[in-house]
């Protein structure tokens, strides 16, 4: 939640209308909910369906094919890179 805090308040006051999801699974119900995101924010290490698989089921729907993907962690340790 740190982190969606954290960067909801640079992305909001550049104009940006955010969707938030606090796990993979309703990260992907909102794609299906919304035809008009432009950008999706990955957290790697979310809850119930991670964001790697996330990104991968994004990517099997022909609709998100080049929808631009941006994975972030908080996880910075040298040997989980």
């Amino acid at each position: 939640m740190r982190n969606i805090f954290a960067l909801s308040r640079v992305i909001e006051p550049l104009g940006a209308m955010l969707e938030i999801a606090r796990n993979g699974r309703e990260a992907l119900e909102a794609l299906a909910r919304h035809s008009d995101i432009n950008l999706v924010l990955v957290d790697s290490m979310m809850p119930e369906i991670d964001g790697l698989i996330a990104m991968a089921e994004i990517r099997k729907q022909p609709q998100h094919a080049r929808l631009p993907i941006i994975a972030l962690t908080a996880k910075a340790i040298q040997s989980d890179r």
